[in-house]
Protein backbone atom coordinates (compact mmCIF):
# COMPACT_ATOMS: atom_id res chain seq x y z
CA UNK A 1 0.00 0.00 0.00
CA UNK A 2 1.31 3.47 -0.76
CA UNK A 3 1.24 5.97 1.59
CA UNK A 4 0.73 9.87 0.41
CA UNK A 5 4.34 10.67 1.32
CA UNK A 6 5.74 8.04 -0.71
CA UNK A 7 6.27 5.28 1.41
CA UNK A 8 5.02 1.26 0.91
CA UNK A 9 3.26 -0.20 3.90
CA UNK A 10 3.25 -3.89 3.05
CA UNK A 11 0.33 -6.11 4.65
CA UNK A 12 2.01 -9.27 4.71
CA UNK A 13 -0.67 -10.76 6.98
CA UNK A 14 -3.40 -10.52 4.45
CA UNK A 15 -1.59 -12.52 2.04
CA UNK A 16 -0.70 -15.36 4.73
CA UNK A 17 -4.03 -15.13 6.46
CA UNK A 18 -5.86 -15.70 3.15
CA UNK A 19 -3.37 -18.79 1.82
CA UNK A 20 -2.32 -20.30 5.22
CA UNK A 21 -4.78 -23.20 4.36
CA UNK A 22 -2.29 -23.87 1.22
CA UNK A 23 1.00 -21.99 1.85
CA UNK A 24 3.50 -21.13 4.54
CA UNK A 25 5.19 -18.13 4.66
CA UNK A 26 9.19 -18.26 4.71
CA UNK A 27 10.52 -15.13 4.37
CA UNK A 28 9.04 -11.62 4.78
CA UNK A 29 12.06 -8.88 4.33
CA UNK A 30 13.07 -5.91 1.84
CA UNK A 31 9.45 -5.91 0.42
CA UNK A 32 9.25 -9.68 -0.26
CA UNK A 33 6.96 -12.29 0.98
CA UNK A 34 8.08 -16.02 -0.01
CA UNK A 35 5.43 -19.20 0.35
CA UNK A 36 6.16 -22.50 -0.18
CA UNK A 37 4.10 -25.48 -0.24
CA UNK A 38 2.83 -26.82 3.11
CA UNK A 39 3.21 -30.23 2.05
CA UNK A 40 6.33 -30.31 0.02
CA UNK A 41 9.70 -28.30 -0.04
CA UNK A 42 13.06 -28.86 -0.65
CA UNK A 43 13.57 -31.70 1.79
CA UNK A 44 11.13 -33.77 1.37
CA UNK A 45 12.00 -33.46 -2.53
CA UNK A 46 15.86 -34.61 -1.70
CA UNK A 47 14.17 -37.46 1.00
CA UNK A 48 11.85 -38.95 -1.86
CA UNK A 49 15.03 -38.91 -4.20
CA UNK A 50 17.72 -40.46 -1.51
CA UNK A 51 14.42 -43.23 -1.39
CA UNK A 52 14.39 -43.90 -5.11
CA UNK A 53 18.21 -44.14 -5.61
CA UNK A 54 19.06 -45.69 -2.25
CA UNK A 55 21.07 -42.87 -1.33
CA UNK A 56 21.48 -42.65 2.52
CA UNK A 57 20.88 -39.13 3.94
CA UNK A 58 24.63 -38.93 5.40
CA UNK A 59 25.50 -39.17 1.90
CA UNK A 60 23.64 -35.64 1.06
CA UNK A 61 25.20 -32.92 1.25
CA UNK A 62 23.33 -29.58 1.09
CA UNK A 63 23.47 -25.82 1.19
CA UNK A 64 21.01 -23.30 2.33
CA UNK A 65 20.81 -19.57 3.35
CA UNK A 66 16.89 -18.86 3.25
CA UNK A 67 13.95 -20.74 6.18
CA UNK A 68 12.54 -22.25 3.06
CA UNK A 69 15.96 -24.33 3.26
CA UNK A 70 15.71 -25.66 6.66
CA UNK A 71 14.30 -29.16 6.23
CA UNK A 72 16.62 -29.62 3.41
CA UNK A 73 19.36 -28.78 5.76
CA UNK A 74 17.86 -30.99 8.74
CA UNK A 75 17.68 -33.91 6.24
CA UNK A 76 21.27 -33.57 4.75
CA UNK A 77 24.48 -35.55 6.34
CA UNK A 78 26.51 -32.59 5.17
CA UNK A 79 24.84 -28.92 5.60
CA UNK A 80 26.09 -26.25 5.15
CA UNK A 81 24.55 -22.59 6.26
CA UNK A 82 26.01 -19.41 4.63
CA UNK A 83 27.25 -16.93 7.02
CA UNK A 84 24.97 -14.31 6.58
CA UNK A 85 22.29 -16.04 7.37
CA UNK A 86 19.03 -16.36 10.51
CA UNK A 87 19.98 -18.73 13.38
CA UNK A 88 16.95 -20.35 12.42
CA UNK A 89 18.79 -21.71 9.56
CA UNK A 90 22.22 -21.87 11.07
CA UNK A 91 21.00 -24.46 13.62
CA UNK A 92 19.21 -26.34 10.95
CA UNK A 93 22.80 -27.09 9.15
CA UNK A 94 25.96 -29.38 10.63
CA UNK A 95 27.94 -26.41 9.32
CA UNK A 96 28.18 -22.66 8.10
CA UNK A 97 30.57 -21.41 5.65
CA UNK A 98 31.18 -18.13 3.74
CA UNK A 99 32.50 -19.21 0.63
CA UNK A 100 30.37 -22.20 -0.78
CA UNK A 101 32.71 -23.36 -3.98
CA UNK A 102 35.69 -23.40 -1.05
CA UNK A 103 33.86 -25.55 0.55
CA UNK A 104 32.43 -28.26 -1.99
CA UNK A 105 36.65 -28.02 -3.17
CA UNK A 106 37.88 -28.82 0.10
CA UNK A 107 35.60 -31.71 1.05
CA UNK A 108 36.20 -33.07 -1.99
CA UNK A 109 39.81 -32.46 -1.89
CA UNK A 110 40.26 -30.43 -5.23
Amino acid sequence: IKQADGNYIYDYDYFTDEWNNYMKNVYIGNGWCEFISKDMDKGSAIEILCEMFSIASNEVMAFGDGLNDVHMLSFAGHSFAVNATCDEVKHAAKYETSNVVKTVRSFFNI
